[in-house]
């Protein structure tokens, strides 16, 4: 009991919890009042994150709780630029390397009592690489010694060049096969478990071999048409330099070589005669390739031995073609088994189609009979064989 007007309860503790009557006196007259008084009970923590491991780029689940007071609580975290909100009994911690974290708690109905707590997680790293590549050009195939110097720490090394070529182990040669531009992954696995894709800075380049070819003009050479231009075709790149070697050309005294881009050369005498391309990019890529030309009589016939007339518009006529052949003087017969003749014809143009007065001519074996005239002047020549029909 106090007579004080004024009542001050110092440190105020649990059993002074309760119901507090009041009554003022003046004179005769007296006024009571009645005011309840509650004293919580100080929180404590009934759980808070222990120390804890886990990857470089893993988050962690850290739960905090409180017991005590009002049952109403508040937490904060800090560092925060780690977590997901700085507030809350629950969080999600993704940090960048090894944090010690902070926890306060208190009853939002006495903000000013706090507890706290520390703990740490530590942020275990994937090996990183350090690739050193002899060369990041080069033609193709671009072979490259590639070398982590993580063995000592990584359990698996993978190196992606993307495109599909992947390639698992370490310290070991690797060719790239096709030309383009390689941005290299290396991605590593820790004898601690922790993985890690680590992008290579520098991009790789392999480019293209000029895949050299040529083709001739005339395209079938005889000894009336013999002077000869080599076209050179190539399937990638720039090419900016050319070497010709050549064979059995007219006038060719020893190495026979040119560095034009079409050169040309004739030939007089029939015969297989070697032709070499040696084809060079603005790149420094080089190939090569050799060809064998042949050279014909002026007067030569082209006789297949066989023919299909079923209408698929692939062999489906029998004719005669030829190079250096007149079209007056021509003439094609067709015999069948029994000597009967069964299509004739004087237009070097025209075939057999494999049909006897419009009936379809049955499968089997025929006889030819070709007579033609060389267009430069050689006597008339005359040929007989056999042609399979077959449908």
């Amino acid at each position: 009991m106090s007579t004080n007007q004024l009542l001050v309860i110092p440190s105020i503790q649990t059993p002074l919890a309760g119901t507090y009557s009041l009554q003022v006196m003046l004179g005769p007259c007296k006024t009571n009042g009645v005011t309840q008084v509650d004293v919580l009970s100080p929180i404590v923590f009934t759980w808070t994150p222990g120390n804890v491991t886990i990857c470089k780029g893993d988050s962690v689940a850290l739960t905090a709780g409180a017991s005590g007071g009002s049952h109403n609580y508040a937490y904060v975290w800090n560092p925060q630029q780690w977590l997901g909100s700085p507030t809350g009994s629950i969080q999600y911690g993704h940090p960048g390397g090894t944090t010690i974290y902070n926890l306060t708690a208190y009853d939002i109905a006495c903000p000013f009592y706090t507890i706290g707590a520390s703990f740490t997680v530590n942020v275990n790293k994937a090996p990183e690489p350090e690739i050193e590549l002899a060369s990041y050009e080069g033609c193709q195939p671009l072979c490259l010694k590639l070398n982590s110097k993580t063995q000592e720490h990584a359990a698996a090394v993978v190196y992606d060049f993307g495109n599909g070529d992947v390639l698992m182990g370490d310290d070991l040669t690797h060719c790239l096969q096709n030309a383009g531009m390689y941005n290299l992954k290396i991605k590593t696995t820790g004898k601690n478990g922790c993985s890690w894709t680590f992008e290579h800075g520098t991009p790789i380049v392999v480019n293209p071999m000029p895949g050299s070819s040529f083709t001739s003009d005339p395209e079938l050479i005889t000894t009336a048409n013999n002077n000869v231009t080599f076209l050179p075709t190539n399937a990638s790149g720039v090419v900016t330099n050319y070497l010709w070697t050549f064979d059995g050309a007219k006038g060719n005294q020893g190495n026979d070589t040119s560095s034009s881009k079409y050169p040309t050369r004739l030939y007089d005498k029939t015969g297989n005669y070697a032709v070499m391309l040696i084809s060079k990019t603005d790149k420094g890529c080089i190939d090569s390739v050799l060809k064998v030309i042949e050279v014909r009589d002026e007067f030569t016939l082209f006789i297949p031995n066989s023919f299909t007339p079923n209408g698929d518009n692939l062999n489906d006529v029998f004719n005669v073609k030829g190079v250096g052949m007149k079209s007056e003087g021509f003439s094609m017969e067709i015999y069948d088994r029994w000597g009967t003749l069964v299509y004739s014809t004087k237009d070097v143009n025209k075939g057999w189609d494999g049909t006897v007065k419009g009936i379809t001519a049955e499968n089997g074996v025929y006889v030819f009979k070709v007579k033609a005239t060389g267009s430069n002047g050689e006597g008339r020549k005359e040929y007989v064989g056999h042609v399979t029909l077959m449908k």
